[in-house]
This record gives structure tokens, sequence and C-alpha cells, in this order.
């Protein structure tokens, strides 16, 4: 499995991080009478995450696309890196339902780029 190339910062949030609970892991059925019944709907579920690295130059952001698109295979694949909050290794793909990844120019030669990401149980 890829990990998260060595050229890139480490992702330790500078311009924010959003972890979500797993989105759609229960199932809610509503009774006739009384509360309404919630049950699990499968045993694990990824979790979402939005995270904005520390700016990276551009012959950096290269490599990042390079990883992305080669390694990756447009960002089908999982890879493995450290959590943002626990630092323990995690396997974790990206969001292709939003994009994968969003870039703007941080200044001179730099870019910022913000990731949407799931934690694969």
């Amino acid at each position: 499995m890829l990990t998260w190339p060595i050229e890139m910062p480490k992702c330790v949030p500078i311009g924010g991080l959003a972890v979500s609970g797993p989105a759609g892991a229960t199932i809610r059925t509503p009774m006739d009478a009384g509360p309404a019944k919630q049950r699990p709907r499968f045993t694990a579920a990824p979790r979402s995450m939005r995270i904005t690295l520390p700016p990276i130059s551009v012959s950096v952001f290269e490599i990042f696309e390079n990883w992305f698109e080669g390694g990756l295979g447009m960002g089908s694949e999982s890879f493995l890196m450290d959590h943002p909050i626990t630092s323990a290794p995690a396997t974790v793909r990206f969001d292709m339902s939003s994009g994968g990844y969003s870039v703007r120019m941080g200044g001179a030669n730099a870019v910022v780029l913000s990731l949407s990401l799931e934690i694969m149980p």
C-alpha cells in the first residue's frame, strides 16, 4: 500500500480540520407508537475529514499530482498516513464525491492544498 509522499508536509492542519462521524452508519425506523428504532447499518464505516495543509512549493505540488494520478490511480486507491489528530497510522482515501482536493495559490511560488479524505475503518 502506498504511503503519504515524504516530500509533502505531514498532514498537520494549519487552515482548518474537520472530522465527522461515520455518516449513514445507522438506520432509523419510525414506529407506530413510541420512539423510533435505531440500529447499525454496517459493522464499520469511513469517517470524513477535510484538511488544509501548510503552503508547499509548486515543485512539491507537482510531486503530489504525480503521486495522486499515477500511484493512487486518480485518487481511487487507499494509502497510509499519520492521522492528523492522533498521529497513529491510518488508512485513508480521497473522497472523490467532493473532488478529492482543491488548490489555491498561497503567495509567490506557493500552493495551498485542501484535501477531502475518508479515514477507513
